[in-house]
This record gives structure tokens, sequence and C-alpha cells, in this order.
């Protein structure tokens, strides 16, 4: 399926989470970790995404923060409190991704 999209495939957006159920189960959340430590197989990914000889844009979304966010504090303007650690956060995330591409193969 990638190498029938990868004529029309511009951008490809990187970030990792997982899916959890509140402790009544009766809905579905999402936690968002660092590159590679999620539930996306990136690996596998990477490695078709290698092979294929693409050579667009990889962008990182680091929603994932060291340090919890206050959700009361996310509407503030700028997305303050969301922007808080997220240098430090994309650093760690992009680190994962160097180690997770240097592993693969040459194409």
């Amino acid at each position: 399926m990638f190498q029938q999209l990868l004529p029309f495939i511009v951008h490809i957006h990187v970030k990792d989470a997982v899916k959890y159920h509140s402790s009544d189960n009766s809905t579905a959340k999402m936690a968002f970790l660092p590159i590679g430590l999620g539930a996306v197989d990136w690996r596998a990914h990477f490695a078709a995404i290698k092979s294929s000889g693409y050579n667009g844009i990889l962008s990182l979304e680091t929603r994932w923060r060291r340090e919890p966010t206050d959700e009361k504090l996310l509407p503030l303007p700028a997305d303050h409190a969301f922007s808080k650690g997220g240098a430090e956060a994309s650093l760690a995330c992009f680190h994962n991704i160097q180690a997770l591409w240097d592993q693969l193969p040459p194409p």
C-alpha cells in the first residue's frame, strides 16, 4: 500500500502514543509517548520509508512531555502550557528517530 501511495506523499508526520481506557472502561484515551515507545511500529515504517527512496519531509509532532501538562492550561494564548518542555521532548524524540533509522540496513 505504501508503494502505491508514495507518488502522492509529500510529508509524513511522526508521533507515537498508546490507547488506553478509563478506569470504568467507558472512554478510550490516548497517552502520547516518545517515538519508538508507543504502539506505532516505527522500525517497520522507517524501513519501508527508507527502502522506498522517499525523499520528502518527516515532520516530528512531539505531543509527549516529560512532565504532564495541566489540561486546564492548554487554552491559554499561544499554547503556553503545551509549549512548556517541548524543546526537550522533541530532542529526545529526535534522538530516538535517529537511533531507529541508523539501525536499518542501507536501501
